[in-house]
């Protein structure tokens, strides 16, 4: 398969995202796939975090007008997912410094929101790169050529 085809691109940077949020990043996908109606969760139900990048790697690499609408759905779940995330994070660290304040002796709180900051630099980050790709590899003049190359059978030489 092709470096710049979309399903690689996609599955590449959601495979390739630390390990803190991969998890949470590839069950957008799953659940959005779901949700749509296009896809169903394999057989074997997932037992781990691994489990779920297989899922994604399966739905995406799917061929014709299934592996169009994969990488549709797909992007429209990470774009729908990742845009708003950060400001989430921000609520979220806000929120956990008013429970800590309540209940200083609650540790879990505590290690929660020291956690965010880091959490928030991940989701940045990705953010940035997701944008990246979405204006190159995964321009729509790029996902135009995927999806005529998927829908014309290639002639045989």
């Amino acid at each position: 398969m092709d470096d710049d085809d979309p399903r690689a691109v996609i599955f590449s940077f959601l495979d390739g995202l630390p390990q803190t949020i991969r998890t949470e990043a590839l069950l957008f996908v799953v659940m959005y796939a779901m949700e749509s109606g296009i896809y169903k969760i394999g057989s074997s139900k997932p037992k781990d975090a691994n489990d779920f990048s297989k899922e994604v790697e399966a739905y995406l690499m799917r061929s014709g007008t299934a592996g169009i609408s994969a990488v549709i759905c797909a992007i429209a779940a990470i774009d729908l997912s990742f845009e708003n995330l950060v400001s989430k994070l921000d609520q979220a660290e806000a929120d956990l410094a008013m429970l800590t304040d309540r209940d200083p002796e609650n540790l879990g709180f505590e290690q929660l929101r020291l956690s965010l900051p880091m959490r928030r630099r991940r989701w940045e980050q990705a953010w940035s790169t997701w944008n990246d790709l979405r204006t190159t590899k995964l321009a729509p003049q790029r996902l135009r050529g995927f999806a005529d190359n998927q829908l014309i059978p290639r002639r045989q030489q």
